[in-house]
């Protein structure tokens, strides 16, 4: 057992020293052969340009400490590069160094100012520890350099949007939705963030439309974004294009092909709106209904707080068709449980959701009473 574990080390070893012979400890990095060079940093004399790539390999390998002390062997041995210092700063951070990860990082950055990752780097390290305006300072410099990672594009609204300062959010999502390599998976998140703020804070349905729109452009099968590109062509009144999207989801949905929640709820809320300081929200089904009693529009009436839901509107297959009316409207008041009718319906499964909407409102103000024994209009 003893002959055969000394033959099984002394073959590793031969198979390392081959791998070394052939490839310099470079080629090794490129190749993520990380264990090789640790090993063979121990038994090799190396070249002092070696030890960086030693260094990384212990980062690569989590060995952070034993990063750190080969990064300073570098430093001693006259190799100061601002890589050295950018990734020792790395290290030291990841071994919760953070005085001396943030030293660093200033280093690389004096000898290389215009390195955009070494500023966001720095600043990712502040804003972990909470010091938001020295992250903020340092992102804004890492913005002003040629682009290199989307990073800081995003960090620095987001920033602002956490604060809920959300004209200065938008004011930095449109400055780096500018500046941003638009190929950069941070620029569509970017283009998110603008079309909820425009649709939300702003009410500027036509900006939100197109920043959705060139959002679902380039994320074509994101379904999860639908939904807000619709409720901005609602808000706007021009219904027909939402219905257009809807279509396309409706498709989805019977190919069985869209989110999870989606598929399990078969519908999506396709329009908000205040009535009083009290959000409504209007949700439809994909399909129509089919059974008496199934819903084809919801409306959801929220208390001032918006904390709980005080009224529901819905239209509803009837049980017996009467005078060709196949769907009413109706309501459910969530408080008394009560349910209501009202003298409202539709012959077709066709409903003309603006003047669906001009019912409800007709009913939040009182102008509209549940029917008795009216015939439904």
């Amino acid at each position: 057992m003893y002959i055969k574990l000394l033959f099984s080390l002394s073959l590793s070893s031969l198979i390392i020293c081959s791998e070394i012979k052939s490839q310099n400890i470079r080629e090794l990095f490129v190749q993520k052969k990380y264990d090789i060079i640790v090993e063979t940093s121990k038994n090799k004399t190396l070249k002092k340009e070696d030890y960086y790539y030693v260094a990384r390999a212990y980062s690569e390998l989590k060995q952070h400490n034993k990063a750190v002390e080969t990064f300073d062997l570098c430093i001693k041995k006259k190799l100061k590069a601002d890589s050295v210092y950018f990734y020792r700063g790395l290290a030291l951070r990841l071994d919760k160094q953070y005085n001396k990860s943030a030293e660093s990082y200033k280093m690389a950055i004096k000898i290389n100012p215009h390195n955009q990752l070494y500023y966001t780097e720095l600043a990712n390290l502040y804003y972990y520890l909470y010091q938001t305006d020295s992250a903020l300072i340092n992102y804004y410099k890492a913005r002003e350099q040629k682009y290199q990672s989307g990073e800081c594009y995003l960090r620095i609204p987001a920033i602002y949007h956490a604060q809920e300062n959300y004209e200065k959010a938008l004011e930095e999502y449109l400055l780096s939705a500018n500046a941003i390599n638009k190929q950069d998976p941070a620029y569509t998140e970017i283009l998110k963030q603008i079309g909820l703020l425009q649709y939300s804070y702003k009410k500027n349905y036509r900006a939100a439309i197109a920043a959705f729109s060139e959002l679902i452009q380039l994320m074509p099968e994101e379904y999860n974004q639908y939904p807000w590109l619709i409720k901005s062509y609602y808000a706007k009144g021009d219904y027909a294009a939402g219905d257009s999207l809807f279509d396309i989801l409706k498709q989805k949905y019977n190919s069985r092909s869209l989110p999870k929640e989606f598929m399990e709820s078969g519908r999506i809320t396709v329009d908000e709106f205040m009535w009083n300081g009290r959000l409504v929200t209007a949700k439809k089904y994909f399909n129509p209904p089919v059974k008496p009693g199934e819903h084809f529009y919801q409306f959801y009436v929220l208390n001032h707080e918006n904390t709980k839901v005080t009224q529901v509107l819905f239209t509803e297959k009837v049980t017996e068709v009467i005078d060709g009316l196949q769907h009413y409207l109706c309501g459910i008041d969530k408080e008394t449980n009560k349910r209501y009718t009202y003298p409202v319906g539709w012959q077709k499964d066709v409903i003309d959701y603006k003047s669906l909407k001009g019912h409800v409102f007709e009913i939040l103000d009182g102008r509209m009473q549940p029917m008795e024994s009216t015939k439904p209009r």
